[in-house]
């Protein structure tokens, strides 16, 4: 098991260092909304993927429960800015020492994702290839349970898990 683990966090490392557009759907804990991980500059996705302007991904992960988004440039000669938020201030604290990035985390008291980190797309990258290299496990639901600061996620994965077979039938 843990030999599978090793090959596909090397696949996906390679994929993200060669910026190469790909998909994960409910695959090792990665669970990602309808946008592909960093579309390279000028791509256009397919209409039916397509949610606005912006790309945005949700990441339910060991250390936490992440909602990424890309906010457009102001102009052509502005590079994007990622929002990385989350509910939990704590879940922002474990990506950011795992991935080894220095961020200030923000509290917007108003948002529906309270704390947030800005980033680049090569912070966003790092993030991605951290989370590869710490699949270590063969069960995301038993990892939560037994993670003690995540433990109390565990009711809503299994929520989310459940609606997500009934859409599967």
């Amino acid at each position: 098991m843990a030999e599978a683990g090793i090959r596909r966090s090397a696949i996906i490392s390679r994929l993200i260092g060669e910026g190469i557009v790909f998909r994960f759907f409910d695959w090792s804990s990665i669970m990602i909304s309808t946008e592909d991980v960093l579309p390279e500059k000028g791509m256009s996705l397919p209409k039916n993927l397509r949610c606005g302007t912006s790309t945005a991904m949700w990441l339910a992960t060991k250390f936490g429960f992440y909602s990424i988004v890309q906010k457009e440039p102001a102009d052509e000669s502005t590079a994007a800015v990622f929002h990385v938020r989350a509910r939990l201030r704590h879940d922002l604290e474990n990506l950011l020492q795992a991935a080894r990035l220095r961020k200030e985390i923000e509290e917007w008291p108003g948002a529906d994702y309270r704390y947030r980190f800005l980033g680049t797309e090569a912070d966003v990258r790092q993030i991605m290839a951290c989370l590869a290299a710490h699949l270590d496990y063969n069960n995301f639901k038993s990892k939560i349970g037994c993670t003690a600061d995540q433990k109390k996620k565990l009711d809503a994965y299994h929520k989310v898990w459940s609606e997500l077979a009934r859409v599967q039938r």
